[in-house]
């Protein structure tokens, strides 16, 4: 009877906590079959006041497959879904896995954003040498092995300037600057454009530079893909031919506005057009 009575609470606590049952003795049986672990992640979770530009790493209890440790299987995301976009501005990042250490260390693409909480996951999709995959957590998301999160830091930088003229000339504007950008770049060419069907490989889309051009929320940013079809689909009225084809588009912001946007030089997006 105590034995039931113990079963019953322990269900009931599982039920109230929100976890998933089912994954979490799945994770027990994972773990007794000798399953990689997470045994560390650098910044720890529920770190605050992270450096924009930090590095994130995750350290396993044993060798893993080199090939698995990838953007599909290990990656860094905004919680913000907001700031996700279209797809994650985050996979273009560098992975590099230190054997000796079992340690996997990833390099931002980017800078992140000020005052925002990061998640890093481990997929299924990771193994070790022996081709096991992390035991399942008790989230209700069965491809989710573990997650921890941080927020980063929310100082950008101070100006200090001698007097109220040089101050005022000095002073970053925060509304619109190098990220914001970066990101409305990404935005515009995926979704936001009246005048461009975005038919890329959404995974190729890769944030080339950007470049401030001396004003004020004035920004030049270099975007990269690889579209699925050859020409400029059907913004050029032609047949569209299959095939994929390697774009660069160039987005110019004034003032936070998209004032110009060219594709290979050849295409006017705002005018539809040949350039």
């Amino acid at each position: 009877m105590k034995k039931v009575t113990v079963s019953i609470v322990l269900l009931s606590v599982f039920l109230l906590s929100g976890c998933s049952v089912t994954n979490f003795f799945k994770g027990q049986v994972d773990k007794l079959g000798g399953g990689p672990e997470v045994t560390a992640v650098d910044p720890t979770d529920g770190a605050n006041n992270v450096a924009l530009d930090t590095q994130v790493s995750v350290t396993f209890n044993k060798e893993m497959d080199e090939g698995t440790l990838n953007a599909k299987g290990v990656y860094i995301s905004y919680t913000n879904e907001d700031l996700v976009v279209y797809l994650n501005p985050f996979l273009n990042s560098q992975y590099e896995y230190n054997a000796d250490a079992k340690k996997l260390s990833i390099t931002p693409s980017q800078e992140f954003i000020p005052d925002q909480e990061v998640a890093l996951v481990v997929t299924e999709s990771v193994k070790d040498s022996d081709n096991n995959s992390l035991p399942m957590s008790s989230s209700s998301d069965s491809r989710e092995r573990y997650k921890s999160t941080f927020r980063t830091t929310k100082v950008q930088g101070e100006a200090k300037a001698q007097d109220e003229e040089a101050a005022e000339d000095t002073t970053e504007d925060l509304s619109f600057n190098e990220q914001s950008a970066r990101n409305e770049a990404v935005d515009f060419i995926v979704t936001k454009s009246e005048t461009y069907k975005f038919d890329g490989k959404a995974e190729t889309l890769a944030v080339k530079s950007v470049t401030p051009v001396g004003c004020k929320g004035c920004y030049d940013v270099v975007i990269v893909f690889i579209s699925r079809n050859e020409g400029f689909g059907d913004r050029t009225r032609k047949e569209i031919i299959g095939g994929d084809t390697l774009h660069e588009t160039s987005i110019r912001f004034e003032n936070g506005e998209v004032t110009e946007a060219t594709m290979d030089n050849e295409w006017d997006v705002l005018e539809q057009k040949e350039m």
